[in-house]
């Protein structure tokens, strides 16, 4: 009787290169796949982020709109634009029935930057974060606009909306000397509205060397 031959049975080494996985993927590709992946994955989050800025800005924009409706109509009704204490306070009813509440920045949740020069004039501001938006060169603002209010010497803002007889991209102001000689080469007192500066609508910067521009300081700031 014949007799079935023994099966032989080879044992080679392990080796990383010929391991299979079940799906009959080596390691390397099995890198490479999640490797892919990693990079979609990445993608994918700057994706999100650029939409949540773009999200960002034309909700600014938007509510900047609806000021310069509201405030037109404020306007009409009262010849004279509202005083910027009317808009400091996020969801307040005070601009009523002209607008339902005051509206505030999405991320910061502060209020806009309001600026009454007089009653006949107003401009409003923000900070685009996406700095490529076209609308920001549109309105003169590539290069900074309205108030420095760090006192940095530069203005902190790059979009905004004003009445008719202005442009939001005109400058506001700009940091002068002070008028007062003090000790350790200072010309003005640091933070004060007024005091050595040529004007009541001017603030002394922290180091008591310029003073800028600050309407708030017209408005019994100190």
């Amino acid at each position: 009787m014949p007799t079935k031959a023994r099966a032989s049975h080879r044992h080679t080494p392990f080796s990383f290169h010929n391991f299979k996985f079940s799906r009959g993927m080596t390691l390397p590709e099995m890198l490479i796949v999640l490797t892919i992946i990693a990079i979609l994955l990445l993608l994918s989050l700057i994706n999100v982020q650029k939409y949540r800025i773009k999200a960002s800005d034309a909700r600014r924009k938007s509510d900047l709109a609806a000021y310069k409706i509201g405030l037109e109509h404020y306007y009409d009704d009262n010849k004279c634009y509202p005083d910027p204490s009317l808009v400091a306070t996020c969801g307040a009813d005070t601009l009523q029935p002209y607008l339902a509440k005051i509206l505030c920045d999405p991320t910061s949740l502060t209020a806009y930057m309001y600026v009454r020069d007089d009653c006949n004039t107003f401009r409003m501001y923000t900070v685009l974060k996406d700095g490529s938006d076209s609308d920001i060169e549109k309105i003169g603002c590539n290069n900074g606009c309205g108030p420095d209010t760090n006192g940095d010497g530069t203005a902190d803002y790059n979009y905004g909306i004003s009445s008719g007889n202005t442009n939001a991209g005109s400058p506001v102001g700009s940091a002068v000397p002070g008028t007062c000689s003090l000790a350790g080469g200072k010309s003005c007192y640091a933070g004060l509205c007024s005091v050595c500066c040529p004007g009541t609508t001017y603030r002394c910067n922290t180091n008591g060397t310029l003073c800028n521009p600050d309407i708030s300081c017209s408005q019994g700031g100190q």
